[in-house]
């Protein structure tokens, strides 16, 4: 991951954005940066937009898409947001201008931010354990001539990650948690002490300058959220943000212009899902034969009530266990016999018939 300004240990001479307030640290980051189009503007949005215009532009003249900044993941540089970092940065990024690759030239800007919030995703966690978080805006671009090859970009996927530059005066070392901007500590980003990885904590953002378009992203995860647009471009529908929804409870509403992309998606989950019902049967009967030729044959009823109640998991290794015993000879022994009894009965007077 890449800092640029006031790091007099880098040296890089890059020129820094102007910063108020001491010394300052600009982040060039790349965290979990993912665009996704929403052609549909609300009202609302629009009003918000129009903050930023000399004159009032309609919903026809605007292109506007969601992208994922930043959030509190554990980065390929070993950093991480806060939390109270990324809060604060809702009301930092908000109308800061879009760029390519960091570079802050007039003629590179491509969109604006104009809205900003601070999503929680208590069904993930971060590496360390955390509620996962995501800093989301939203941005537009003026639909023209001279944009239309830029959303072009953004709609096919090529132009899709995105990094943000800003200010970070706090940055600690989450094993000693040492203020690296004013100390040194021993601990270095990536080594593992006492079971646990060593990373920095970049808090207190003080001032954000500009998002870019990259190439390169720093964050595993990077890449376009996936979403389903339907063809006219009035409504989109991203499945998978729905099913999250109506896991947490939260109503949903689709028109009718939608529901066949709903439909399609639940009939490609359904082919796949009959791959899983073949797989899960050739298991059991796999379950019972092992078990059969182990044990007993008369028992092959037995064993199909048994195989029902375990899960695919279970059944995997259960097979695995049996064949295991098959090949090395370990059945058990399914003869009948008769024990040895070393008493003649010679002598029977007692008895008549």
């Amino acid at each position: 991951m890449e800092f640029r300004g006031k790091a007099p240990d880098r040296g890089s001479g890059t020129k820094s954005p102007p910063t108020t307030g001491g010394d300052c640290l600009e982040k060039i980051n790349n965290q979990n940066h993912t665009v996704e189009s929403v052609s549909k503007i609300t009202d609302d949005e629009l009003t918000l937009i129009n903050q930023y215009t000399r004159r009032n532009f309609t919903k026809n003249e605007l292109y506007v898409f969601s992208v994922v900044l930043c959030d509190n993941e554990v980065d390929r540089d070993n950093e991480y947001f806060s939390v109270s970092a990324l809060e604060k940065m809702t009301h930092l990024f908000v109308g800061k201008t879009g760029i390519t690759d960091h570079n802050p030239s007039a003629e590179n800007q491509t969109a604006r931010i104009f809205q900003c919030t601070l999503e929680k995703d208590t069904l993930k966690k971060t590496t360390y354990g955390d509620t996962y978080c995501r800093l989301v805006a939203k941005a537009y671009i003026p639909v023209n001539e001279h944009t239309k090859p830029v959303i072009e970009m953004i709609e096919s996927g090529i132009r899709k990650e995105v990094s943000v530059g800003c200010a970070v005066d706090e940055i600690y070392c989450n094993i000693c948690h040492t203020n690296s901007r004013n100390a040194h500590c021993e601990h270095k980003k990536g080594h593992v002490y006492g079971g646990k990885l060593c990373c920095h904590v970049l808090e207190n953002v003080s001032d954000a300058y500009e998002w870019s378009f990259v190439a390169v992203p720093s964050q595993r995860m990077a890449g376009v959220m996936k979403h389903y647009l339907h063809q006219n471009k009035n409504v989109e529908v991203n499945v998978e943000s729905f099913i999250q929804d109506l896991k947490k409870g939260k109503c949903q509403s689709v028109d009718n212009k939608n529901i066949k992309v709903l439909l399609d998606y639940i009939s490609e989950l359904e082919k796949y899902s009959q791959f899983g019902k073949v797989y899960y049967e050739n298991l059991k009967k796999e379950y019972v034969r092992y078990n059969t030729l182990l044990f007993d044959d008369n028992e092959e009823d037995f064993f199909n009530e048994v195989a029902k109640r375990y899960t695919v998991e279970e059944l995997e290794t259960l097979v695995r266990i049996a064949k295991n015993r098959l090949e090395n000879h370990q059945c058990a022994n399914r003869q009948l016999f008769v024990e040895n009894n070393s008493e003649s009965c010679d002598n029977d007077d007692g008895y008549s018939i």
